[in-house]
C-alpha cells in the first residue's frame, strides 16, 4: 500500500469502522476521530509506520479494546518484540487476530 495524507487514513479507518460496526457508527464522530488519532500514536510506539500497519493495529483496538496489548501476553509480546520488523508485527497481529475472533466464535456456536 502507498503511503497517503494521515488525515486520509483517518477517513479510511473511520469509514472501515463505521460500515463494519454498528457501534462505531453511532459513536460520535469527534469521538471516533479522536480515538483513531491515539491508536495511530500507540502504533507508531510499536514501530508501525506504513498505513496498512497502522490500519491494522487500529482496527484491532477497536475490536478486543484499546488495553488490548496488556490483556494479551501473546500480543504484549509480539508487540514488543525487538526481533520483528514493523511488518512482521503487523502480519502477525492480523493473523492472531482474525484466528482468536474465529476461536470465539466458534466456541459461542457450540
Amino acid at each position: 500500500m502507498h503511503q497517503i495524507r494521515v488525515s486520509t487514513l483517518h477517513e479510511w479507518i473511520r469509514e472501515i469502522l463505521t460500515t463494519t460496526f454498528p457501534d462505531a457508527a453511532s459513536c460520535p464522530p469527534a469521538d471516533l476521530t479522536g480515538g483513531i488519532s491515539n491508536e495511530i500514536q500507540v502504533a507508531t510506539g510499536f514501530g508501525f509506520q506504513q498505513n496498512d500497519h497502522l490500519s491494522i493495529y487500529v482496527i484491532t483496538a477497536w475490536v478486543l479494546g484499546t488495553d488490548f496489548p496488556n490483556r494479551f501476553p501473546a500480543a504484549h509480546n509480539a508487540l514488543h518484540s525487538p526481533n520483528m520488523s514493523p511488518g512482521e508485527k503487523a502480519s502477525w497481529l492480523s493473523g492472531w487476530t482474525t484466528s482468536l475472533l474465529s476461536t470465539l466464535e466458534t466456541d459461542r456456536d457450540q
